[in-house]
């Protein structure tokens, strides 16, 4: 009781290591008792004398204490120069799961204190020392195996956060490269696909042989606007006119913008005819709307020929043909 007060003050001094002392404290007491009882019943069977006459004897009782507190000090410079050991006791203070175990070490203590009781009763039972030998080892035996059991249980539950934490981490790098691609597949300003995003959409297509037409839109007055009523003005009037394109599209359709003014739509299974008609009625249903910049524009329409090695480059040149076609005729 006496060394258990010491190391509690001990502890106290260091108000940070609270929880730390506090365990150690628990711990180390049942340890050091059950071992000084182990010592003092294998002196009494040495000598065939009953315990409680041997410990009334000095000398016996400063030699069974001696070696206790010597073999305690060297336990604990064992465990101040092993680092991992160190390392493992901090551990498993500092965790929610000691809780329980503290509670098991309180009660060896009780139990260990009131078995002491009989080493200085002077009962002359033979085994009596026999039997407090056997219940202190029993009791080390289960607090070492405990102190195990709780440290693979610690690593278990650290194992499980660190692949927690890395789960969470990888899911937030996959979110990361998400958001960067599709950073990269949008227009920054219309929030319609980007030029790389059509021409890989549109390889696809062609390898898998699917019927698709390609309409090129050139925005008019886009220059105007810029130099009459400022930038402001005409990034307004480009998210306008893709607001107004994109309500009229389905959702298979791919629009992107590919230049300053000039976009381009994808209209999947739609042949030359077809899309040419959806065009011309968005155009005529865009000069009879309300808007704050009525959105005119030229328009050249070609279909994939899929029965050759047309590339996307070359589909993307004939519809861009077909456009200024379409402007110069507006302009006459």
């Amino acid at each position: 009781m006496l060394a258990f007060l010491c190391d509690a003050f001990r502890w106290c001094l260091k108000r940070n290591e609270w929880s730390k002392g506090s365990f150690m404290v628990s711990l180390t007491q049942p340890l050091y008792i059950a071992f000084h009882m182990i010592l003092i019943g294998m002196a009494s069977l040495g000598v065939k004398m009953p315990m409680g006459i041997l410990l009334h004897q000095p000398k016996w009782r400063i030699a069974t204490i001696s070696v206790a507190v010597a073999v305690s000090i060297v336990a604990d410079i064992v465990i101040l120069s092993w680092p991992k050991l160190k390392e493992a006791l901090r551990v498993q203070s500092l965790s929610e799961e000691t809780r329980p175990f503290m509670v098991f070490l309180w009660f060896c203590n009780i139990f260990l204190l009131l078995d002491s009781l009989l080493c200085i009763a002077r009962i002359p039972w033979t085994f009596l020392p026999l039997l407090l030998i056997g219940a202190a080892a029993l009791k080390e035996f289960f607090i070492i195996r405990c102190l195990f059991h709780l440290y693979s249980i610690i690593v278990e539950h650290q194992s499980e956060i660190r692949h927690r934490e890395l789960s969470q981490k990888l899911a937030r790098q996959e979110r990361r490269k998400e958001e960067l691609k599709n950073r990269s597949d949008r227009d920054a300003l219309t929030g319609l696909f980007s030029r790389q995003y059509l021409m890989e959409q549109m390889e696809a297509l062609l390898e898998k042989k699917q019927q698709f037409s390609l309409a090129y839109i050139d925005l008019d007055g886009l220059k105007r606007i810029n130099d009459s009523q400022g930038h402001a003005a005409g990034d307004s009037y480009l998210v306008q006119f893709s607001q107004y394109i994109l309500g009229r599209l389905r959702e298979e359709d791919i629009f992107a913008r590919v230049g300053g003014d000039e976009f381009v739509i994808v209209l999947s299974g739609c042949n030359e005819a077809d899309a040419n008609e959806k065009l011309e009625q968005m155009r005529s249903e865009a000069a009879e709307g309300n808007f704050e910049h009525i959105p005119a524009f030229s328009f050249g329409i070609a279909e994939a020929d899929l029965d050759t090695q047309e590339r996307t480059y070359q589909l993307l040149e004939r519809a861009d043909k077909v456009m200024y076609q379409d402007k110069e005729r507006r302009r006459h």
